[in-house]
């Protein structure tokens, strides 16, 4: 399946897009982290898909709404890092910098970074793979 991300992302093909993206959730995996608005999109469609629980990261300034104390993962929980779409990798560098605060490891980044592609990045291994499912 072809996806085309400035078409198709934020319309009816969301659900395709959120698909994509969770065929490359590890199985042990529990919890995505996002942050932003669009990051949160593709994440909060992949956890209505799934079983999946969510953390979202703050930007700067965003104070509304927060976890409770009993929902936070435990340290040393795995963690796959989700965002819509690579420019500057401020959002990725945001949501590792948490993890790396609360003791969380992620496993793998998934984001589209040309357009046509879901990219993940395997933490452990570095290994940058294309998929055009």
């Amino acid at each position: 399946m072809r996806l085309e991300y400035g078409h198709s992302l934020y319309c009816h093909d969301l659900e395709k897009w959120a698909k994509a993206y969770l065929l490359h959730i590890p199985p042990n995996v529990n919890y995505i982290v996002s942050t932003g608005s669009s990051g949160c999109a593709i994440a909060s469609a992949m956890v209505v898909l799934s079983e999946l629980n969510h953390l979202y990261i703050r930007k700067a300034g965003e104070n509304a709404h927060s976890l409770h104390a009993g929902d936070n993962p435990a340290v040393g929980t795995e963690v796959v890092i989700v965002d819509d779409f690579c420019v500057s990798g401020a959002s990725i560098q945001r949501c590792l910098n948490f993890c790396s605060e609360y003791g969380l490891i992620p496993v793998r980044i998934l984001t589209t970074t040309d357009s046509r592609y879901v990219k993940f990045t395997d933490i452990h291994k570095q290994v940058l793979i294309d998929s055009d499912d």
